[in-house]
């Protein structure tokens, strides 16, 4: 046996250690792991006269090990959720379903689900043969499990698409001048926002679609951006996130795109799944699988045009082996890694209008689960998890562009960012709803005239408006 022909798969489980009846493999694209399972021996207290006996009985089987993976759009979603400790909340909005088809010449997809498709809202499809994954406009002719699009003769015919093939609303594109940008958020004519429920307060959007779409986007570059909002009326959204540069705009002319994605909130029970390895080199094909994996901690390390490569600490409850299982791949975006851009985000200050800018330069997120296994010394193996409280720690080094904007963050201001967690039009966006200062020191920056730099480690605490630390939103992939 050899590792060359190596690869994990995993799969959402029921409850810690037991898969569902139908469960649904996938292909974990990862970069490393340390993954191994271990006996637990204990030393037996018997005399026996003889020194160079140990007396040892398995008290129980742990798994542990780190798993790295490199960011890409929906590949490691499944270490995001251990690690957030729980499952995605899709946006709502609409019916989601199994795509049972696509034809070309109509520009149609179709579905099972029941649900009605309405003219002007984004749908993503996902799963789908090349170009017939994406983020889409829906047009006039679509309705109940019909999907119209204006894809102008690019689709390609699927009779049998596969099972992991679906359709989720993705936002929606308001009429020509509909929407504008004012002081503190955006404002409608027509547009009614409390009609689309995939427009949340607390869990942030992206104002604007693809960068070569110009109608889609305000001319004013620095809007094109995510924003959180804070409060949603029929045509008005109030937001925070706005940034030092943003600045009103009448959005003449301009169907405004406006989009939503899914998100992980801290989540307070354990959630779980199985992960296997298959060596494709013995004469039959066989799984060492691990059940009842879970992130004990996540240490994600993000710096200005880089890479990102999260370490996820896992813990199991089991082990064993079994015959191989069909996996589906799930590659949405070509395998291209996300990285950080110039700036990973700005500082906002709960309730106050940023009146300068000061942003994030580097950021870590440890993340600290404090999730243990327990089962009575009589088994082999564990048979549950509990969880303690999450601890999230942030080292940072960030710029204040005045001393008035440092003061308060040191003296304990509660502190929010967004950090944009992505190369493309959009990607993963997350929001620390609430920090403060717990260490740290400040030094100039380099050169003349530049603004002070600030080292140190923050820590995420609850924010008492939404009741949320941190939330992670998977945004539609909208390639450059």
């Amino acid at each position: 046996m050899s590792t060359n022909d190596h690869r994990l798969i995993h799969a959402a489980e029921a409850s810690p250690g037991k898969l569902p009846p139908l469960p649904q493999w996938l292909e974990g694209c990862i970069t490393s792991h340390s993954l191994r399972p271990t006996n637990v021996e204990a030393e037996s207290e018997k005399i026996t006269g003889d020194p160079l006996i140990a007396y040892l009985r398995t008290a129980g089987t742990s798994v542990s090990g780190d798993v790295t993976a490199e960011v890409a759009f929906r590949e490691i979603d499944w270490l995001l959720k251990l690690a957030f400790q729980s499952n995605w909340v899709e946006s709502p909005g609409a019916g989601y379903g199994e795509v049972t088809g696509v034809v070309a010449a109509d520009d149609e997809f179709g579905t099972s689900s029941g649900t009605t498709f309405g003219a002007g809202n984004l749908y993503r499809t996902s799963g789908l043969a090349g170009v017939n994954s994406g983020v889409f406009l829906a047009i006039a002719g679509s309705g109940q499990d019909v999907l119209k699009v204006g894809a102008g003769g690019t689709l390609t015919d699927e009779v049998s698409p596969s099972v992991a093939a679906r359709i989720d609303k993705a936002g929606f594109q308001a009429p020509a001048g509909d929407i504008q940008a004012v002081a503190d958020g955006l404002i409608s004519t027509t547009t009614d926002f409390t009609a689309h429920p995939e427009l949340a307060v607390g869990i942030p959007f992206k104002i604007g679609g693809r960068f070569l779409e110009p109608a889609t986007r305000f001319d004013t570059a620095t809007l094109n951006r995510g924003v959180t909002p804070t409060k949603i009326e029929p045509n008005k959204l109030t937001c925070t996130d706005l940034g030092a540069a943003w600045a009103p705009d009448l959005g003449a002319g301009k169907t405004i795109q406006i989009l939503t994605g899914d998100y992980l909130d801290i989540g307070r029970t354990p959630i779980t799944e199985r992960a296997e390895f298959t060596f494709l080199d013995w004469a039959t094909s066989y799984h060492i699988w691990l059940a009842g994996i879970t992130c004990n901690s996540m240490n994600w390390q993000m710096d200005r045009q880089s890479m990102m490569r999260p370490v996820f600490s896992m813990q199991g409850l089991t082990d064993g082996t079994a015959a191989a299982e069909a996996a589906v791949p799930l590659v949405e975006n070509g395998g291209l890694s996300m990285t950080t851009g110039e700036n990973l985000g700005e500082i906002m200050e709960a309730g106050l209008v940023d009146e300068a800018e000061s942003f994030v330069k580097s950021l870590g997120l440890q993340l600290e689960n404090n999730v243990q296994a327990e089962g009575p010394l009589n088994k082999k193996h564990n048979t549950r998890y509990d969880r303690g409280n999450a601890i999230l720690r942030m080292p940072m080094t960030a710029r204040f562009a005045t001393p008035t904007r440092y003061d308060r963050f040191r003296s304990g201001a509660q502190t929010s960012f967004l950090i944009p967690m992505s190369d493309s039009e959009a990607g993963y966006m997350l929001k620390i709803h609430a920090a403060k200062y717990v260490e740290g020191d400040v030094s100039p920056s380099a050169g003349r005239n530049n603004p002070t730099e600030f080292r140190g480690v923050t820590q995420g605490v609850k924010d008492p408006i939404t009741g949320k630390m941190m939330t992670l939103v998977r945004m539609p992939y909208l390639p450059l």
